[in-house]
């Protein structure tokens, strides 16, 4: 069994007729080294931890996958938000309430009107949505329809 024993010298090790001396000035540079690698070593895990724990800056695909996520899991959604899912702006939801309302819409948008604000129930929205809508056929004020004219 290898014993150590302490001289004026240094560290001396006695095994297998081996005998290493390690002189106190020694010692002192390697737990200096250990202590700047172990420092180096925790800043490090610092940095490592704060990347794996910060959201991503400026990464727009994460940031609307993140609002579509809210979106869905509410019941309803505002105009703003249905104008989101749609890819539309808000006028284009307003118009296509107003049709709704009127009864101009073949395929009139879900919503419901809670004392004044309108709201779309997400998941009911979400399958209008899927649903193939025709386009209406404009004419102009000034043009005739020639379905319209009697011959």
């Amino acid at each position: 069994m290898a014993g150590f024993e302490v001289t004026t010298e240094g560290l001396e090790n006695k095994s297998d007729n081996c005998v290493m001396s390690i002189s106190m000035a020694s010692l002192e540079e390697v737990k200096a080294q250990v202590a700047q690698i172990h420092n180096q070593l925790e800043l490090l895990l610092e940095t490592v931890h704060t990347l794996c724990v910060e959201e991503p800056v400026n990464d727009e695909a994460a940031t609307a996958r993140l609002a579509l996520d809210k979106i869905k899991a509410k019941e309803y959604a505002s105009v703003a938000e249905a104008a989101f899912l749609m890819n539309c702006s808000d006028s284009h939801v307003r118009n296509l309430v107003d049709k709704a309302i009127v009864g101009k819409a073949p395929f009139p948008i879900p919503f419901a009107d809670l004392d004044g604000v309108r709201v779309f129930p997400v998941q009911e929205l979400l399958e209008w949505t899927r649903i193939p809508k025709p386009k209406a056929k404009k004419t102009r004020k000034n043009e005739l329809n020639l379905s319209e004219v009697e011959l």
